[in-house]
This record gives structure tokens, sequence and C-alpha cells, in this order.
């Protein structure tokens, strides 16, 4: 078995409940750091690219609500007319980006997001 294996397979098994979210269509899981753990966004998405704007993005929202004396948000939404980038926090180093398609509940999302996130945060 690999070095590696059961962190592979525990990153794999949340990455599955994400995509298992009814409005998921695509789930990356990222170091704050902006390194890639594991995607299901396939090969025609740069996974580098994506996983350092998602880690840059929650980093600036980060000291935006230092700047105005707010806690770290837990989540950003960037809402398109094609659907909704949410990056949460999942954890003290791992981000879960999740491309959400347009006509989901994003409101029951957030909730079913944050609870994989603490248990990203515990499993990581």
């Amino acid at each position: 078995m690999p070095k590696h294996g059961p962190l592979k397979e525990k990153i794999q098994g949340l990455i599955d409940a994400v995509m298992a979210l009814d409005g998921v269509v695509g789930c990356a899981l990222i170091s704050r750091e902006g390194r890639m753990l594991g995607s299901t966004l396939g090969e025609n998405v740069p996974g580098s690219v994506l996983a350092a704007m998602s880690a840059t993005v929650a980093a600036s929202t980060d000291a935006a609500a230092s700047i105005l004396h707010m806690k770290n948000p837990s989540l950003v939404l960037c809402e398109s007319e094609d659907g909704t980038l949410s990056i949460a926090s999942a954890g003290e180093t791992t981000l879960i980006a999740a491309i959400i398609d347009r006509s989901a509940d994003v409101n029951a999302l957030k909730v079913q997001l944050a609870n994989i996130g603490r248990r990203v945060g515990e499993e990581l």
C-alpha cells in the first residue's frame, strides 16, 4: 500500500460526502496554503490555479474581517448566472471549494458544508 494510502482514502471519502449533497456539481479539497488535496473537477480545470485562487480568496476575506474586528468568515460565496462557487473553511488547515448548480438551495448547502467542514477538520 502506498505511504499516503489512508490519507488519500480519507480525502476521497470527504470529497464523496460533498458530492453527495444535492446541487453540488464539483468539489475540491484545498490546503489554506493553496495546494490541491483532491478534486472531482477533472483535467480540464487547472487544479493548481483553482487551489491558489481559492486560498487567496479565503485569506483575503480573513484579512478584511480582521480589519473590521470580525471573526474569520466560515464561508465565501461567489455567485454568477451559471451557479455558485462556495469556499468553506474546513478546520484550521483546509478549505472545501464546491461548485453549486444555480437551481440548488444554497442556504441548505451552507449548513451541510459546515457540517462536512467540521468533519474535515477532525479527520485531516
